[in-house]
């Protein structure tokens, strides 16, 4: 069996596959999980742990007021909403594959009277329609693992920042290899329900950001997020699935093998 993290599948068939996912799936995720789809978050104890959780991960990604931020694979525009919200000098250019996703996003944008500093654009993410130097700060929430081609994407994440620009990714990410075979069983799994290239290490994302040139590249593991508000989203009063449970509950038993963790890095002055 073959020893790597990645799914199977070209690059078109990566970018259709997640397509047709999120067109399809998105409208129950917003209904039963809300509009930060994400699956690792801060306890559930408080009040609305997306919200907490957007706000502590813009903290640890460096936003301040009055940057201009890419957000690679911004879903149905979550934390893009509440950071300009947040931060009312920002303007946050969305990216996602899905066109249901960004119908959605442009409604809440619209919504939370954020329109002119969230703008959405409906493409696939490895290839970027920004000139060169248009970003302070790029962040990937969870949508890294769709990286068909990291040394493309990360080309082109170096090519839209500005010098002396910042990347922030947090994502899933594998325990360090050496893995059984029912653990590579897993992680095909994981990335065959959720239509992704890869699970990354993080060992893997620094090395491909290394030599993409980026500089200061530091990793952590992230034990103050957990699961629990998406597992509880996927059940309904009665503790029936819903559809969200329907089509993302599933049973991994080795818990050890994946976790939740963040890359930083920076683009040299």
């Amino acid at each position: 069996m073959s020893r790597s993290s990645r799914g199977s599948g070209s690059g078109p068939e990566v970018a259709q596959a997640a397509r047709e996912l999120y067109d399809r799936i998105s409208p129950d995720y917003l209904r039963y999980s809300g509009a930060t789809l994400q699956a690792g978050l801060l306890d559930t104890w408080r009040p609305d742990p997306a919200v907490a959780s957007n706000a502590w991960l813009g903290q640890r990604a460096g936003i301040t007021d009055g940057l201009a931020i890419l957000d690679l694979g911004g879903g149905v525009g979550g934390p893009a909403v509440q950071f300009a919200a947040s931060w009312p000098a920002c303007r946050v250019d969305l990216v996602t594959i899905s066109p249901v996703q960004a119908s959605i996003a442009e409604e809440r944008a619209q919504a939370a009277g954020v329109a002119e500093r969230v703008v959405v654009h409906c493409r696939d993410y490895h290839d970027l329609p920004f000139a060169s130097g248009s970003f302070d700060l790029v962040y990937f929430l969870e949508s890294s693992g769709y990286a068909y081609d990291p040394e493309r994407l990360f080309g082109e994440v170096w090519r839209v920042l500005r010098p002396g620009g910042r990347l922030y990714i947090k994502d899933l990410f594998l325990r360090e290899p050496p893995w059984s075979d029912a653990e590579l069983e897993q992680i095909e799994a994981v990335n065959r329900l959720w239509a992704q290239a890869r699970v990354p290490t993080l060992a893997e994302w620094s090395a491909q950001l290394g030599a993409a040139g980026f500089i200061d590249v530091a990793q952590a593991v992230l034990p103050e997020l957990n699961t629990y508000h998406f597992w509880g989203a996927m059940f309904d009063a009665s503790l029936q699935l819903n559809p969200l449970g329907r089509e993302f509950f599933r049973d991994f038993p080795a818990i050890d093998l994946m976790f939740f963790g963040e890359v930083k890095a920076r683009r040299p002055d």
